[in-house]
């Protein structure tokens, strides 16, 4: 089995056709590679498979590895470990997940039920030698006797003896865990920093945390008031769980969580989880999953470090979502006879939706305790004063995030609509105008407007 090719980044239930990774250690199918027990004064101490077990279960399961991968992976075990003995389960799981076991096959999983079964009890495990106390690693499995761990891949079964001396090598090895744009799948954002390093998390991961970024045109159109059509995806269906692919909702949702307790150290996962878990939620269930992450990645990063980037993104993604459904249920209450008429149609259905997304938004924000409000940084239909002239002014974007003001709407608008020019001429002075459309209106449904030179400059 040439393991390379067939990249599979997810944990599994323990006992199931892959890698778990619980409270309880980590285990590939029946096989355990780390488990904890509790030392003479009762406190858990964790137990890693020595490398040369690691070696020969690696075999067990995928065939013979290089000695450079069961290296790897033993080194890669020990920090999975240490987190799990931290008591940080997510730190673990990412640690597990981006090991890259591939899943298993049904002989792989016959063949490590018969070596946890060799050893039950777990005799084998207290036969191992350890590393001594007071060294590095003092209490830990090793394979020789007492000093570092050394991999010694030795086959299994009545191999010939030069197979014994040159074990099966693969084209490729097991995958490192490094991910690699345009290599891997992009939806699996990598938080760990270089291979002998423990992941890390420090600061929003590289996808959509600024404007700047959902809307790259920006960059080629400086001090021009022209519209900026967002990056194509950015409005899919929560992005990396629109694929509805368990595999690698998995994977962002350890590194969103990661993320958020970077930032929030009180968080708690557990919290939101279904009692089926990630695995027992429908695809609408993993994309409003993912997006409460999003959120909460927000939040965290606007209250704790004042950084308002993330909460814009948020929001854009939170109003296209809510426009178009919203959008959808005026056109069959106008179809049903259920709107007031007085201009049109399309001024029938406008104003369903604008009052119906501000309700949805006020919700949204009060749901994640966010303060909102006339003289607050974010506004949902208040007064955005301009004291710049004789006379005090005002207009009334539908809402605004400190520097970017948003507007809901049917109609096409432009820097030369004059509700436009008033919004970037307030005292909030905001960089940008992000107009959000029905999608099903067509292309250039939403797009955001950059604040013009000819106007005072964005302070």
């Amino acid at each position: 089995m040439n393991i390379a090719l067939e990249h599979s980044y997810r944990l599994v239930p323990r006992g199931d056709m892959g890698l778990a990774c619980d409270k309880d250690g980590v285990a590939l199918g029946a096989a355990d590679l780390v488990r904890f027990r509790p030392d003479a004064r009762g406190a858990r101490q964790r137990e890693v498979r020595p490398a040369e077990k690691v070696g020969h279960i690696l075999r067990a399961a995928y065939g013979a590895q290089p000695d450079e991968v069961v290296l790897h992976l033993h080194r890669g075990l020990h920090r999975v470990a240490a987190s799990l003995e931290a008591g940080d389960l997510c730190r673990a799981g990412i640690g597990a997940v981006l090991l890259g076991f591939p899943d298993l096959e049904p002989g792989a999983m016959a063949k490590l039920a018969e070596i946890a079964d060799l050893e039950k009890d777990g005799a084998a495990w207290e036969n191992e030698p350890r590393v001594p106390a007071r060294q590095a690693g003092g209490g830990q499995w090793t394979a020789d006797g007492g000093g570092a761990s050394t991999a010694v891949v030795k086959p299994a079964g009545n191999s010939s003896r030069a197979e014994e001396a040159r074990p099966e090598r693969l084209a490729l090895p097991l995958d490192d865990g490094v991910y690699r744009p345009g290599a891997d799948d992009p939806s699996l954002i990598s938080v760990g920093a270089e291979e002998e390093e423990e992941p890390k998390s420090n600061g929003p991961p590289a996808d959509f945390t600024r404007l700047q970024d959902v809307f790259p045109g920006l960059g080629n159109v400086p001090g021009l008031a022209i519209p900026v059509a967002p990056i194509d995806g950015f409005f899919g269906i929560s992005g990396i769980a629109s694929a509805a692919n368990l595999d690698a909702t998995l994977g962002q949702y350890y590194s969103l969580v990661a993320q958020i307790k970077a930032v929030d150290p009180r968080f708690v996962d557990e919290e939101i989880l279904p009692p089926g878990g990630i695995a027992g939620l429908s695809r609408e269930g993993r994309n409003n999953l993912i997006d409460s992450l999003r959120m909460q990645r927000a939040v965290a990063f606007y209250k704790l470090r004042g950084d308002v980037n993330p909460l814009q993104v948020e929001t854009l993604r939170f109003l296209q979502k809510a426009v178009d459904k919203v959008y959808a249920e005026g056109v069959n209450e106008f179809n049903a006879g259920g709107l007031n008429v007085f201009l049109s149609r399309e001024e029938a259905i406008g104003n369903f939706v604008d009052s119906s997304v501000r309700y949805l938004l006020r919700r949204q924000f009060d749901e994640y305790g966010l303060p909102y409000g006339s003289g607050a940084e974010i506004t949902i239909n208040n007064r955005d004063y301009d004291t710049s002239g004789p006379n005090r002014t005002y207009t009334v974007p539908d809402a605004r995030i400190r520097d970017v003001s948003f507007d809901w709407t049917l109609t096409l608008k432009t820097i030369s609509t004059p509700q436009i020019r008033g919004f970037f001429g307030a005292d909030s002075r905001p960089w940008a105008v992000v107009i959000v459309r029905p999608s099903q209106l067509g292309q250039n449904n939403t797009y955001l407007i950059p604040r013009p030179a000819s106007l005072a400059p964005w302070r």
